[in-house]
């Protein structure tokens, strides 16, 4: 098929489904659908993690919301999406980009993404597979809707239908589990996981890691769940576990799964434990901090905040001083600095695009911050956790 023949089908593909294609050769973008030249950066991160298989379709799911797929043809190869599967705001996919370590700069990017037609897994698997045929003239040797990436792609599913399962098992651990992570207890959290025992899950899969990483998708949805009734926002929550998910999915081994499952609940139950000290807050205080939790990539101005939360900037900065014994600017330092560790953790994004991120002025005024907060620059605590890991 001639070049030009090839790219009139993918910007036709798109104006039919709404979903940008992007054709590769030799891991240089040669096209974009319909001009989005700007998507270049996310559809590169895209093509990097996606496990490609000669005559098939491979789809790459980022959570229950976020995926895109890809095939070859001859010496290209197709890559379809991102697309979303529900709306969310554009402040919530900014931070979904980020639990899954790709930063995005360019928020017309993310206001298309958030504007574009919404496609469940099935439906962007059939598009897929029609734009497969449509070029290759003929069908994927996984024309049917594969099992193996059925199985990896229906989280949201398999949560559910487990949940039930596990808990008519186990209905002693999950209790206790939940009384923890709901009231916040980090020390009898870390006796119980010292004391607990492997429980029978039943049959997850007949491949031993993976009946295992689904054990621990059911062990962060039933953790996820009691943190919320602990007080967690349930999208920030949900965002928490788009992280983990991912973790899960990657691990190579039983101890990799054990760390992880380990680290999750000690973290959802810290955040509970905080968010139980937050509420001796006045209801104001509460507010002005649910805020800037949310918005840790942002540049905040304090006159945007009182306007945004309806408080005078004069008596928003008394009583968050008064309250917390610290101002709004250094309380605002600490979120992103929370995040940057993230980020140095999990991810290889350079210090210079985290601070970029994370909307600090310069890499060196980042540097110093962490510094001022941690005790070290980012790149001895990068070191420290894989050192650590």
């Amino acid at each position: 098929m001639e070049t030009n023949i090839l790219f009139q089908i993918c910007d036709s593909f798109e104006n039919i489904t709404d979903i940008p294609v992007v054709v590769f050769k030799e891991d240089t973008i040669i096209f974009i659908s319909n001009r989005r030249s700007g998507y270049a950066n996310l559809c590169k991160n895209l093509y990097d993690r996606m496990q490609k298989e000669e005559g098939n379709i491979s789809v790459l799911s980022f959570s229950q919301e976020l995926f895109a797929g890809c095939f070859y043809h001859r010496e290209y190869t197709i890559l379809a999406g991102p697309v979303m599967s529900m709306r969310i705001n554009v402040d919530d996919l900014s931070l979904l980009l980020q639990e899954n370590h790709m930063l995005v700069h360019d928020n017309r990017i993310l206001h298309d993404l958030v504007r574009a037609s919404v496609h469940s897994y099935q439906q962007f698997y059939d598009h897929l597979f029609f734009l497969f045929c449509a070029i290759n003239h003929e069908e994927p040797k996984n024309s049917v809707y594969p099992e193996k990436q059925q199985e990896s792609h229906a989280e949201g599913r398999m949560r559910e239908e487990y949940e039930v399962q596990w808990a008519e098992y186990n209905d002693q651990f999950v209790s206790q589990m939940q009384r923890i992570i709901e009231n916040g207890r980090l020390d009898e959290l870390e006796a119980f996981m010292k004391t607990e025992q492997p429980a029978p899950y039943g049959t997850l899969s007949k491949d031993e890691l993976r009946h295992q990483k689904n054990s621990c998708f059911v062990l962060l949805y039933i953790v996820r769940k009691a943190a919320e009734k602990g007080g967690m926002e349930p999208s920030f929550g949900l965002r928490l576990a788009e992280g983990y998910s991912q973790r899960i999915d990657a691990a190579v081994s039983a101890n990799d799964l054990r760390y992880i499952t380990q680290e999750l609940r000690r973290d959802y139950c810290t955040r509970v434990a905080k968010l139980k000290i937050n509420r001796e807050y006045s209801p104001q205080i509460q507010k002005i901090i649910r805020y800037i939790q949310a918005r840790p990539m942002k540049k905040i101005s304090l006159d945007q905040i009182a306007n945004d939360t309806g408080i005078s900037k004069s008596y928003m900065c008394a009583l968050f001083k008064q309250e917390t014994g610290k101002n709004i600017g250094e309380y605002m330092q600490e979120e992103k600095i929370k995040t940057a560790k993230d980020l140095l953790q999990y991810s290889d994004y350079s210090v210079m695009d985290i601070a970029e991120y994370l909307s600090f002025s310069s890499q060196c005024y980042f540097q110093n911050v962490f510094k001022k907060v941690t005790g070290m620059t980012p790149k001895q605590y990068r070191m420290k956790v894989k050192y650590e890991n």
